[in-house]
């Protein structure tokens, strides 16, 4: 256990100062792709942290199996714990599926060594996945560090908040457009606005789409939840011959700012 501990802080230290280097040279692909991740190992450790509890919350008496169906091929630095996992998981689950009159001396011993290692486990992942959501949260910080930066550079000097209360006093809160239509509306509002060229107007719109300032939204009602959508090149879709489909949902865009 205190090898894997070792290993965590290894990595911690690692990644923190990969991010912050990252921040330092600008490369905001680079902070995204760390960000995704961090949190695919913060979701593997909650699945760790989920099996741990499964299995100390196991009552004694019961007589089902624990029938986690978690990815057993984690990283590395995880190779310990789930080798650990899967014994616990294998040895208490098939003692507590039996009657408790039916142990002998040898199960009782094992259960009573092995529990309060669960719990130290227990407490060592939800201090890896506290730490983990640091990484997570000061990655997501140094992104909207770069997001402002590269607006300020795209509008002229205005802030990712500027420009958004710009459009909401321009278009409200709710723009009923196509995707399409509604992407050139904004691209022209800013390139006007702004007094921008296109390059600078496609880059700015795609960062506020990114920042979730602009989010497109479709009307899909509960009665069309189980209707298939189908692709058609334009010009090749036929309600006649493809009855029963819905072709495409429509939609509106919506300002947050």
């Amino acid at each position: 256990m205190e090898k894997t501990m070792g290993k965590f802080a290894d990595w911690f230290i690692e990644h923190d100062k990969f991010i912050m280097e990252a921040r330092l040279k600008q490369e905001k692909h680079t902070l995204k792709k760390e960000l995704r991740l961090l949190e695919d190992e913060s979701n593997r450790m909650r699945s760790y942290l989920d099996r741990v509890d499964a299995l100390i919350e196991k009552d004694e008496k019961s007589k089902s199996a624990f029938t986690d169906k978690s990815d057993m091929g984690g990283p590395q630095m995880w190779s310990q714990l789930e080798s650990r996992l899967a014994d616990w998981e294998k040895r208490l689950v098939k003692l507590w599926s039996k009657k408790p009159r039916d142990y002998i001396d040898i199960d009782r011993e094992y259960i009573a060594r092995e529990l309060p290692l669960l719990n130290t486990e227990k407490n060592a992942i939800e201090t890896r996945l506290r730490k983990i959501e640091e990484l997570i949260a000061k990655t997501r910080l140094l992104i909207d560090d770069l997001n402002e930066d590269l607006c300020r550079e795209l509008s002229g000097g205005h802030s990712l908040a500027a420009v958004g209360e710009a459009i909401v006093e321009e278009f409200g809160r709710r723009l009923m457009s196509a995707y399409s239509e509604g992407r050139k509306k904004f691209r022209d509002f800013l390139e006007a606005h702004y007094r921008i060229n296109k390059a600078a107007s496609r880059d700015l719109l795609s960062l506020l789409e990114e920042a979730g300032m602009l989010r497109y939204r479709f009307d899909l009602s509960d009665k069309d939840k189980g209707t298939p959508l189908v692709y058609y090149a334009p010009g090749e879709f036929s309600y006649v011959a493809d009855p029963g489909v819905i072709y495409h949902l429509e939609g509106w865009w919506e300002i947050i700012a």
